[in-house]
């Protein structure tokens, strides 16, 4: 892999979830030693490889292979003053399921009004959201695009048909003005 990709990568992974690293140990210390600087919390090198893990009995997996498919579609952006007019208006509010993907405890401090809690954090958000109906109309929200760009690439990838991020997150709705509802 060459820098500039292996760079991409590393600016794609979520902080709070968790990496497992395995490979040649020299390649993978100098690999670990970067994700650190990134804060990544959870880092695990496994030695031997996935041979060993497999020698082991534990299975190996990933989440669904689409990681092609979630490259090539691209992620529709909303704006927050569409976000709040959509809010604002009951009739058309009916139709949208506007999503924080922040922690329960962030989202309890002060969330936009109308919208659902679901940390986009480990297996949570995957094993919650393969319930929702994919036909539905999504509109995700964080503190800055990244984590809603990441989870809309994976429920588009996983089917959903109608996903939006709210474009610069929390922050775009509070550089608007608006204001945040409070639990």
């Amino acid at each position: 892999m060459d820098s500039e990709s292996f760079k991409k990568l590393l600016t794609g992974l979520n902080p709070r979830h968790r990496y497992i690293l395995y490979g040649e140990i020299g390649n993978i210390e100098a690999i670990a030693i970067k994700m650190g600087s990134l804060r990544i919390r959870h880092l695990y090198i496994l030695e031997g490889g996935v041979e060993d893990w497999k020698s082991m009995g534990y299975k190996t997996e990933s989440g669904p292979d689409k990681k092609t498919e979630m490259q090539k579609k691209e992620v529709r952006f909303i704006a927050p003053t569409s976000v709040y007019k959509l809010t604002m208006d009951v009739e058309r509010s009916k139709d949208i399921i506007l999503i924080d993907l922040r922690s329960f405890a962030e989202w309890e401090s002060g969330q936009i009004p109308m919208s659902t809690c679901l940390p986009f954090e480990g297996r949570e958000f995957e094993n919650e959201i393969i319930h929702f109906d994919k036909k539905q109309r999504y509109i995700l929200y964080s503190k800055q695009d990244n984590i809603s760009v990441q989870a809309a690439q994976w429920m588009q990838a996983a089917g959903f048909e109608r996903v939006e991020v709210m474009k610069k997150g929390l922050a775009g709705w509070l550089e608007k003005g608006f204001k945040l509802k409070k639990k």
